[in-house]
């Protein structure tokens, strides 16, 4: 490993990027390279830069007053920096530096406002491990790595401590030591700690036995909660449920009767409009009274033609008398008579005819409610049929042998009514029926006794249903009976008037033919008669055709006149419904309130026991519809309750707070385990530690004691000096502490060995170099700078040293900062440093063996 180059940029002086390149090692030559310069060039900030990059942090060693103090502060000419930064790139490829780089780069950057980095290979890093890597390097920014003039007279001048700590590095033992400091401060800490964790559990014990208490009490607390809170769900939700299917159920019923009465409104309604329709139609009696209006006039036009036929016969009868024709006259007469007898029968044959037409149509009409109760009283049939096969199969025996006769014995009477064709039929049904339904009546009491779910009822049910269309039925047989003894009477009465008409027709041809044979023979003034007879045939002619519209009108007046009674009749039984619904509606409201009622209240108990519920359960979500095996009446819940009365209220946050601190507990428990383990392993570690370092520290202490008197006689050409190691027990609180303090003596020659502290100046200075030569041989650093170390030494004492270091770098690199001749002859570059009236020092380079050339 060694030192490739230096780059510094705004670091004191060197206020430009600055790089020092040295040359490679070759075998047994790692090379010196000189810098030198006039007094104030800058040439002592190079090995300041190398102390600051590895991590030096005192300012007055850097010769300076604060950390600041590095950065180029500015001259006349140029203005201040605000960062300095120095970078080392050192080979690696022996891997002597424990990284895994083949070349380490070692950057230090620090800014004006008091912000600094270090790193490694571009890579943030901390001091400690910088300090750390360095030590197993064997160099560092305290060590003989850099030796300046203030450190060839410290070494002499320290005390016995600080000279111990230069030797802990000289031999090679920095880095265990510095492993000993740290694992004393971590046994100091983990001693602290552990203190500090014995105080706190002594504090948490007593907390964590109280807690445990509360823990266990609300664990039991916690038991006959949930066992209250089952007995709760069970009750409530049995209470709870029970009361939502009554309210479903009452909701459910008064829809249906909202729905019965919304159906009774409708239907209200609509006999209210067909009244009304016929109220209008009442008030519409233009067409009626003009139909009227015509019939009296055709009647009156009758009645005219009647006179005229009078006024007619009178003449005639005049002319027949005046021309002695008497029996003529009585002829005309009677044939006038049989005429007027033949009109009359006509007419009411055909008010007979349309007598006939309205009872057909009434017949038809009740017909057809026959037809449609036959209908009715079929469907009773079938459902009697199907009770026989599905109800009765499935009764007990004895209800078996009761109900098979009694279906059997409705399912016939249904059928003799079907086929009732009058009114005597009826009556004799209406003894079998009353027999059916005395025996249902006993069965449906039996069975409210026993409180058993039978279809007795509904069988009772269709019985009275078949009651009432039996009545229905009896009624409308009646009324066809009354309406054929009608139609027979009005047949009998057409066929009367029907042979009336013929017999007069046939006396009017003979009379006819009696008056053809007696006009014979001419008469006086017979064109009179003639005249007479063709107005009096004429006016006949005009009474048949006013007869044919007399009788079109007379058969409208009578349809209307039906259509009338027909409508009254429906008027009438509208009314009679409207009275019934009216009633129906009154009642079903009077339903509908009291289920309103009976709901409110039930709605009104069921947010009292939600509420309870709430406050008990915290809501509904919690009860279960499923019915519980068990009852629980409230005896057991104020049971429980009253129990944890007793127990008392326990913070919920308890367990939490005992699991916590439990946690802590154990926590620190095994900290504190941990703690007495770490201690014996660090105290064990501290143990090993010190065998290494006295093992190494006293082995390298030999060595360098043999080197030290070889370089002192070469630097003083004889003489003897010599290294002493002092043990010194302290005894302290905690036992007793070795000491080690290390002494020189020295004796140039022909003097005797002395404390090194009455030697002259210039002797120490060479008693110094040849301490550093020794350690340098025995425990080489990578590198070294010699800051002017040889500036004391007289020519003679100069080519001894340089000698020395010259021999020395077979086993390290050497960067020397001098103004020796000697020492820049033994170097292979040289570099210059300047300084200009700018003040920015300048570097400029040669290799000598160029130069020779």
């Amino acid at each position: 490993m060694y030192l490739e180059k230096i780059e510094i940029q705004g670091f004191k002086s060197f206020a430009n990027k600055t790089t020092l390149i040295f040359p490679e090692p070759q075998k047994n030559n790692k090379g010196i390279t000189a810098v030198v310069g006039p007094n104030g060039s800058g040439k002592s900030n190079i090995s300041d830069a190398v102390r600051w990059v590895l991590g030096e942090q005192s300012s007055k060693l850097l010769r300076g007053k604060k950390s600041q103090d590095v950065i180029f502060h500015g001259t006349g000419k140029r203005a201040r920096l605000g960062m300095a930064e120095v970078s080392l790139y050192i080979n690696n490829n022996d891997k002597i530096m424990p990284i895994d780089y083949s070349e380490a780069v070692l950057t230090r950057r620090l800014y004006r406002n008091g912000e600094s980095e270090y790193l490694i290979n571009k890579n943030r890093t901390r001091l400690n491990e910088i300090i750390m890597l360095l030590a197993k390097a064997n160099f560092g920014q305290r060590s003989y790595s850099i030796i300046g003039q203030g450190m060839i007279d410290s070494i002499l001048q320290a005390s016995a401590k600080e000279r111990k700590d230069f030797f802990n590095e000289a031999a090679g033992v920095k880095q265990y030591h510095i492993k000993k400091e740290q694992a004393i401060n971590n046994l100091e800490k983990t001693a602290a700690n552990l203190t500090q964790t014995k105080i706190t559990l002594s504090e948490l014990e007593p907390r964590l036995k109280y807690l445990t208490r509360q823990s266990k009490k609300l664990e039991k607390r916690q038991a006959i909660k949930k066992e209250l809170t089952d007995l709760q769900i069970a009750y409530y939700s049995d209470f709870y449920f029970n009361l939502q299917n009554r309210i479903n159920t009452d909701i459910t019923i008064l829809k249906k009767k909202q729905d019965y009465k919304q159906s009774l409104d409708r239907q209200f309604a609509g006999i209210q409009e067909k009244l009304a329709s016929f109220a209008k139609q009442e008030e519409s009696t233009a067409g009626f009274d003009k139909i009227k209006d015509e019939l009296n006039s055709y009647q009156n036009q009758k009645n005219k033609l009647f006179g005229e036929i009078a006024v007619l016969k009178a003449e005639i009868d005049v002319e027949y008398k005046k021309a002695g024709k008497f029996d003529l006259a009585w002829l005309e007469k009677n044939r006038n008579s049989i005429k007027e007898q033949c009109l009359k029968e006509e007419q009411d044959c055909a008010r007979y005819k349309v007598l006939e037409a309205e009872i057909k149509e009434e017949l038809q009409k009740y017909s057809n409610k026959n037809l449609e109760f036959d209908g009715k009283l079929s469907k009773i049939k079938d459902r009697l049929q199907k009770f026989s096969v599905d109800c009765i199969n499935n009764r007990p025996k004895e209800l078996r042998d009761l109900l098979r006769p009694i279906i059997k014995s409705q399912e016939k009477l249904v059928e003799l009514i079907i086929r009732a064709k009058d009114i005597k039929d009826i009556q004799k049904i209406k003894q079998s029926a009353l027999a059916v339904k005395n025996s249902l009546s006993g069965l449906i009491e039996e069975d409210d006794k026993s409180g058993q779910d039978r279809f007795e009822k509904e069988i009772f049910a269709l019985t009275k249903k078949q009651e009432e269309l039996s009545e229905l039925k009896n009624e409308y047989l009646g009324e066809i009976g009354k309406l054929k003894i009608k139609q027979e009477i009005n047949i009998a009465q057409t066929k009367i008037a029907s042979d009336n008409h013929d017999n007069l027709k046939r006396d009017l041809q003979k009379i006819t033919a009696e008056i053809k044979e007696s006009t014979k023979k001419p008469l006086s003034r017979s064109g009179k008669l003639e005249d007479y007879n063709d107005k009096k045939e004429k006016l006949y002619s005009q009474i048949i055709e006013i007869n044919k519209k007399i009788e079109k009108f007379e058969t409208e007046i009578s349809l209307f006149n039906r259509r009338e009674q027909e409508e009254r009749e429906e008027i009438f039984l509208l009314q009679d419904t409207m009275q019934k619904q009216q009633l129906k509606i009154n009642e079903i409201n009077s339903s509908i309130s009291s289920a309103m009622v009976g709901l409110a209240k039930l709605e009104a108990n069921k947010e009292n026991l939600e509420d309870e519920i709430k406050e008990e359960l915290g809501g509904t979500e919690m009860l279960k519809k499923e019915k519980a095996k068990e009852f629980f009446d409230k005896e057991k819940i104020q049971k429980f309750k009253k129990q944890l009365e007793l127990i008392g209220g326990i913070d919920a946050e308890t367990i939490k707070e005992l699991e916590e601190t439990e946690k802590r507990f154990n926590f620190l428990s095994s900290q504190c385990e941990d703690s007495e383990k770490a201690s014996i392993k660090l105290r064990s570690v501290i143990e090993n530690l010190d065998k290494i370092i006295k093992v190494k520290f006293n082995d390298s202490f030999e060595k360098i004691n043999g080197k030290f008197n070889k370089y002192f006689k070469i630097l003083f050409n004889g003489g003897e000096t010599k290294l002493i190691k002092n043990i010194i027990i302290d005894e302290t609180e905690d036992g007793s502490e070795q000491k080690v303090e290390i002494e020189i003596q020295a004796a140039p020659p022909g003097k005797k060995l002395k404390d090194i502290n009455i030697l002259s100046g210039g002797e120490k200075a060479l008693t110094s170099i040849a301490l550093v030569c020794a350690i340098i041989s025995i425990n080489p650093s990578p590198f070294v700078v010699l800051d002017e170390v040889d500036a004391a030494l007289d020519e003679s004492n100069s080519v001894r040293f340089a000698k020395i270091i010259k021999n020395l770098t077979s086993k390290t690199q050497f960067i020397a900062i001098t103004h020796n001749r000697a020492t820049m002859e033994i170097a292979e570059v040289l570099y210059g440093i300047t300084m200009q009236d700018s003040g920015i020092s300048k570097v400029l380079s040669m290799k000598l063996e160029d130069a020779a050339v």
